[in-house]
């Protein structure tokens, strides 16, 4: 399989952005970023500042206007992306190159100043699409479009509350209170542009929210759409790749989504020599990987139930043979919706160690592969008995977790065997603190030594 989307030789510089980038960014690599930004700060801004300033523009320039919107939202998708992950801009330049992209481009698209990075960066890539993620694509038929529809309108309009809730639940304070406060700021800037230039801000302002959460929407969708119901804690086997693609020059390698997931630090442009390397693990696990569609494309085949089209293009590891109907019986399997377990903040602690314990398994196994084999013995008696153990401690966690309903407060409480276990573990605790407290009185314990020549 030969692999040519960008590689860090492509995005090396070697023209006159490249030179301010490496006065401007970080990572020199990170060039094809700066020209996108100078290509929306002197394209779209202008265009958006030109609506703005003449409340009586002919309504026929939000054609032009909307074309280019949609032209970009894929490649600035990408650069907001890489901007929540990483520190893209020097220190001096940081504060303007943000202002920016993220407070005068970003309300252009629908998105305030730290939607995309608390949502994506704080909820999604820990939750890994798994009962917790807000997002999860798994209780819906991934090839339904009254699925995507109600998945969508979920998105749309319950996006900020239920992150809200999410970070309170879990005690991301700081999270919490940065999304609070670019949700004021985004709503005060679209309030003042309703109340300079209604007629500006109704498409440009509120009607972009539609269409990039739409976008965003569907590319999860997309992203999450095949998934293995026996491993779904594995990236593996819940995300899709897109390979050799022009989605992914343009996006920054936006494709390999696999491989992010899996290595969140790890440099855009490095990502195919990553899949490249692991190729034997993703043949092993059965991840799905396409050549030549990207996203949008992989979602309107979904949409219209193409799996034909989406036989054709799959990546099929090896010598392995080409049976159109076998990879179209599996993907509609992966397709399947697949019941979400009780949302607790146990579950993807719970679903990760049993993907572990999976792995471990299967490595131990006298036919687990060659390269299984290989590393099998590196592991030793240890590794071995780390399953026993974690699922002793996960015993343990669910023992003292547990909770069920008390009808006589109308409110959830421990049950009788926590209580119990509670009172006795309090005991434990009060006896060994006394025990402490009376050796400290009565000094340390001295034991006779040998006595001193004369």
């Amino acid at each position: 399989m030969r692999i040519t989307d960008p590689s860090p030789f492509d995005v090396t510089p070697r023209t006159r952005v490249g030179s301010l980038a490496a006065r401007v960014l970080v990572d020199p690599r990170d060039a094809p970023m700066l020209a996108l930004i100078l290509v929306l700060g002197t394209v779209l801004l202008p265009f958006a500042a030109y609506l703005f300033l003449h409340p009586g523009y002919p309504l026929a320039l939000i054609v032009p206007y909307a074309a280019i919107l949609l032209f970009y939202v894929g490649p600035f998708t990408g650069l907001i992306h890489e901007m929540s992950h990483r520190t893209i801009f020097r220190s001096w330049a940081k504060p303007v190159m943000h202002a920016l992209v993220l407070g005068l481009v970003a309300p252009l698209y629908g998105l305030g100043p730290s939607l995309f990075r608390t949502h994506h960066v704080g909820m999604h890539h820990p939750e890994n699409n798994l009962a917790d993620d807000l997002t999860s694509t798994q209780p819906y038929r991934r090839d339904s479009v009254l699925g995507f529809t109600r998945y969508y309108f979920l998105f749309l309009f319950l996006t900020l509350p239920e992150l809200l809730a999410y970070q309170r639940r879990h005690g991301h304070g700081r999270m919490m209170r940065e999304t609070i406060r670019g949700g004021v700021l985004h709503a005060v800037l679209v309030a003042a542009a309703m109340f300079a230039n209604w007629r500006a801000a109704l498409p440009l302002l509120i009607g972009s929210i539609a269409v990039t959460r739409f976008v965003l929407a569907a590319g999860n969708w997309a992203q999450h759409a095949f998934i293995d119901r026996e491993d779904p804690a594995d990236p593996l086997r819940n995300s899709t790749t897109c390979i050799n693609t022009r989605f992914n020059h343009v996006a920054f390698n936006g494709g390999y989504h696999t491989t992010h997931h899996e290595r969140v630090r790890a440099h855009w442009s490095e990502r195919p020599a990553l899949l490249a390397r692991d190729l034997e693990r993703y043949r092993s696990r059965g991840a799905v990987v396409f050549e030549g569609i990207d996203f949008g494309v992989l979602f309107l085949a979904l949409m219209t139930k193409r799996y034909a089209f989406l036989a054709r293009h799959r990546v099929l590891f090896g010598d392995a043979p080409r049976d159109q109907a076998a990879i179209v019986v599996e993907l509609r399997r992966r397709t399947e919706p697949i019941p979400l377990r009780l949302r607790d903040s146990g579950t993807r602690r719970a679903l990760a160690e049993e993907h572990e314990d999976r792995q471990t398994q299967a490595a131990d196994a006298p036919h687990g592969g060659a390269d299984r084999e290989e590393s099998a013995p590196h592991r030793g008696k240890k590794s071995q008995e780390a399953p026993p153990r974690r699922e002793e401690a996960r015993r343990r966690e669910t023992d003292g977790a547990s909770r069920q309903t008390d009808p006589q407060e109308g409110r959830r409480g421990p049950t009788a065997q926590t209580r119990h276990v509670a009172r006795a573990s309090t005991g434990d605790l009060i006896a060994s603190v006394k025990d402490k407290s009376a050796r400290r009185r009565r000094g340390p314990r001295c034991t006779p030594g040998p006595r001193p020549l004369r």
